[in-house]
């Protein structure tokens, strides 16, 4: 009895799919062109390359900017040409340097070479360093008041004479307008008016500091 309810079951199914093949095939057409649009759509979401070896896949990275460059640890030296301000603010030249020429001394009354400038000015009035560079050293007698030697560029060393009320200190760094101290009055060249020794070396040698020296600001 079984074997005739199964095999008119059976009947039943081809005698449906024969009927109904046509509406079988398209439904099966529609499913298989539903997945293979779902499988592209799903590949195409994802941002990865597989090889065909079936290794695990390979993400590529966002790019990424470059990186800021490093501040320069050692940022070059701007060297300037080396000119003197005028170191007593609306200073004059009172004595100009002579290494051949003998001039009167009226403190020492006599003739003598003087290879410095004596630039004169109020007594007070600010001396300042005019040009940069490092404090060497300062010495202080009573005889010279205190002597301000200033090391710059290109081998060229300031020396002040006659400076009261000293405002730097040894190994300072100072620029053109920095003041070093005052005019003052001492037993060194005590006969002229207040002025300021300066003396301008060149590889340890005495120059002409008018030779590398702004006046009036100009």
């Amino acid at each position: 009895m079984e074997k005739k309810q199964t095999s008119f079951s059976l009947n039943k199914v081809t005698s449906f799919l024969k009927r109904n093949i046509y509406y079988v095939l398209m439904i099966g057409c529609v499913l298989a062109i539903g997945a293979i649009v779902t499988t592209v759509a799903l590949v195409n979401s994802q941002d990865t390359i597989i090889d065909a070896g079936g290794n695990p896949p390979i993400v590529t990275p966002d790019p990424t900017p470059d990186p800021e460059p490093e501040p320069d640890p050692d940022p070059p030296v701007i060297v300037r040409d080396f000119i003197v301000t005028m170191p007593v603010m609306g200073g004059t030249i009172a004595d100009s340097f002579n290494d051949t020429v003998l001039v009167w001394n009226d403190t020492l009354g006599k003739h003598t070479t003087h290879q410095a400038l004596d630039i004169a000015g109020a007594l007070g009035s600010n001396i300042i360093a005019g040009f940069e560079g490092v404090i060497e050293s300062i010495t202080t007698d009573f005889a010279n008041g205190s002597i301000v030697t200033i090391k710059q560029q290109d081998g060229f060393t300031s020396v002040y004479t006659l400076v009261d009320n000293v405002k730097v200190k040894v190994g300072d760094k100072v620029g053109d307008q920095t003041v070093i101290g005052t005019i003052g009055t001492f037993v060194f060249e005590s006969a002229e008016a207040p002025h300021v020794h300066y003396e301008l070396h060149k590889d340890g040698v005495l120059v002409n500091p008018e030779l590398y020296m702004l006046s009036d600001g100009k």
